[in-house]
């Protein structure tokens, strides 16, 4: 102390004293000298990690030259040679390949979950190079983009169910942070399943302690070693929970014996998943459980018929239980971790997997092409487990390009020889980014909490600006205090189109039938009916009043909903539409500042007082009825060019994959 009330900071310049404006000026000093350490900390972590990992891959790559691989001659894409060659001993010739226009949208959609943008699609066309086929994968690929293409995906398979209102039935932890991450990384995928099987790091940190909840589960570990097993060997033990299969050799033991492995010490079997010897009523059911309620079942791997654990038997005497039955199903020692992988993969691209269905499935030699399939394999463990090699191979390959082909009665879905693509929707996450793509609008929506402060511990998922970041809005007793319009808009056009607000059981295929709400959310929810609106952000604002004729207005709209240009009928309807006005769409007006709606933020505190809830309403009317026109062109020239996006994005053209 200097003298009356004057404190100094210690270690610091004697100028620095103590007062409320110095203290924040010293957190804020303090705080970026954490967030830059934090990364240096990370990334010499992730070092350290890696060159463990590298250590295994080349013991793997070791083992894998030891598998019986067919390897094909030429230098061609492996996939066409493998894919041709059994087209020749059917007879049938394979399918043309796309146009650039569909190319590019096909791989935009399957590599970063959305349409290409306008000026992406002019610079892709506008190319004449012989390689921009190739460029543009390998310029996706490097995209951050790249992770959102896949989160959807893995959130299903893994059953990623974090609820931000209050734990429901196997509510899990938020690790889609971790996931994404992951991908943005390209994080071997071995490594990838040892990370989640070992559940470690914290939520907040991308890590995957969430995977470990399974709230109001009575048995949570026998939840997530179903769920592991179904992901990463294809074996379907669900049944198992209660009883033995029914249909295989699978038992009651081998769910809990792998649970227990995951919950590191011996695990009870709870009453409720036994089924009774005797049903009501006297009736004996037709399924047998070979265990006993409260019996005491120790930590092992009983799956040596699928995947040997005999090479790791000695060395996993002193490994921890979680440690030990990742090694053992990541092993090159098996084909079968890296059979999975390839065996998903190709079905997110081509529609049909190998083997279907991709989460239950006994031999690879059941697989439409065992060879290609077997080589894949074997390429993914030469590359060290790297999914963006494998994406590659599967992209760059004509098989991947080529046109949609539909069999002669319209059945899509059994084409063995992939003489051509298969006609693909678009998944939920999918039709909703490409929507604010084609308008270059973002989401603006609220942040994904009930709980602000901090203050009760419930999630905070944070301003969602991709569709995957999406959960259920769900409230209790769907109170206006806790409404959040513009996420609901958006899980309502997400809900419509297969994606699951819920997710609390694993499953790789959605629900992909169309169904009434499709057209109608397409036509009317308001997401949609915002997204046409010509405001002061939209992207075809900005078309509308540069210089051109209404036929090339008619052109870029379709460029920038469908990916294509129109044919000539097309083009004459859209530019006959927006003609009458289009000499006299601009009103002169100089662009106004931006100014964003006020969102409701939601507080789990204060939802019972009735100021909030007057507050929460009139955000919620404010969010109705949506931004502001732009005032730069005519209501009357806006209004017809809002009706032609209308038509555009309500193609039944828009929600599928070409």
């Amino acid at each position: 102390m200097t003298g009356g009330d004057d404190w100094p900071y210690l270690g610091h310049p004697a100028t620095l004293r103590v007062s409320p404006v110095s203290l924040a000026k010293f957190n804020a000093r303090t705080l970026r000298a954490l967030a830059n350490l934090e990364p240096q900390r990370r990334a010499a972590a992730v070092q350290r990690g890696n060159a463990k990992w590298e250590t295994r891959h080349a013991a793997a790559r070791q083992l894998a030259s030891a598998w019986d691989v067919l390897q094909p001659a030429g230098d061609d894409n492996p996939i066409d040679w493998f894919v041709e060659r059994k087209l020749a001993t059917v007879g049938a010739k394979p399918a043309s390949l796309t146009d650039d226009a569909a190319f590019a949208r096909r791989l935009s959609l399957d590599l970063r979950g959305r349409i290409p943008t306008l000026e992406e699609l002019r610079a892709f066309l506008n190319d004449n190079s012989a390689d921009k086929r190739i460029r543009l994968i390998d310029a996706m690929l490097d995209s951050d983009e790249w992770a959102d293409g896949w989160v959807g995906y893995w959130q299903d398979v893994l059953a990623e169910n974090p609820d931000i209102l209050k734990p429901t039935l196997n509510n899990s932890g938020p690790f889609r942070r971790w996931i994404h991450s992951s991908f943005r990384r390209n994080l071997p995928l071995d490594r990838f399943a040892t990370e989640l099987i070992l559940m470690e790091g914290d939520n907040d940190e991308a890590g995957t302690a969430g995977f470990a909840q399974a709230t109001m589960n009575d048995s949570p570990m026998a939840m997530k070693a179903h769920v592991v097993l179904q992901a990463f060997a294809a074996v379907d033990l669900k049944c198992a929970r209660c009883h033995d299969s029914p249909v295989s050799d699978l038992k009651q033991s081998d769910l809990f014996s792998l649970a227990a492995l995951l919950h590191e010490r011996p695990l009870k079997v709870p009453a409720t998943s036994v089924v009774p010897a005797i049903l009501p009523g006297g009736r004996k059911p037709d399924v047998t459980a070979s265990l006993k309620a409260g019996q005491s079942i120790v930590p092992a791997w009983t799956l040596d018929a699928l995947i040997p654990s005999a090479p790791f038997a000695q060395r996993h005497a002193s490994t921890r239980p979680r440690a030990r039955l990742a090694e053992i199903m990541t092993s090159a020692h098996s084909t079968r971790f890296s059979d999975v992988i390839v065996n998903r993969t190709w079905k997110r691209f081509l529609g049909v997997a190998f083997i279907e269905p991709v989460d239950s499935w006994n031999s690879a030699e059941a697989a439409s092409h065992p060879d290609l399939l077997r080589f894949l394999s074997w390429k993914l463990v030469d590359s060290g487990y790297d999914m963006k090699q494998l994406v590659r191979t599967i992209v760059t390959s004509r098989t991947y390009q080529r046109r949609v082909v539909v069999s002669a009665d319209g059945d899509e879905s059994e084409l063995p020889t992939f003489a051509g693509q298969i006609r693909r929707r678009m998944t939920g996450e999918q039709v909703v980014d490409s929507l604010h793509t084609a308008v270059g609008r973002e989401f603006d929506a609220e942040e994904l909490t009930f709980d602000p402060n901090r203050s009760r511990g419930f999630l905070n998922l944070g301003i969602p600006r991709r569709a995957w970041q999406m959960t259920s809005m769900s409230n209790e007793r769907d109170r206006p205090a806790l409404a959040m319009p513009v996420n609901q808009s958006i899980v309502d056009v997400l809900k419509a189109f297969g994606w699951r607000e819920r997710r609390p059981h694993p499953i790789t295929d959605r629900d992909h039938e169309p169904n009434l709400l499709q057209p109608l959310m397409m036509a009317n929810s308001m997401m949609s009916s915002h997204l046409v609106r010509l405001t002061e952000d939209s992207s075809v604002t900005e078309l509308c009043l540069a210089e051109g004729s209404a036929e090339e207005l008619a052109g870029q709209l379709f460029l920038a909903t469908l990916s294509r240009e129109p044919d000539d009928e097309e083009r004459a309807i859209i530019a006959d539409l927006i003609r009458p006005e289009f000499d006299k769409r601009h009103t002169g007006k100089p662009k106004p500042k931006i100014v964003r709606q006020k969102r409701a933020r939601v507080d789990w505190d204060k939802h019972l007082s009735p100021e909030a809830t007057i507050e929460l309403l009139e955000a919620e009317r404010l969010a109705r009825l949506g931004p502001p026109a732009t005032v730069r062109l005519t209501k009357e020239f806006r209004e017809r060019v809002e009706d032609a996006l209308w038509c555009l994005i309500n193609s039944p053209e828009f929600v599928f994959v070409p």
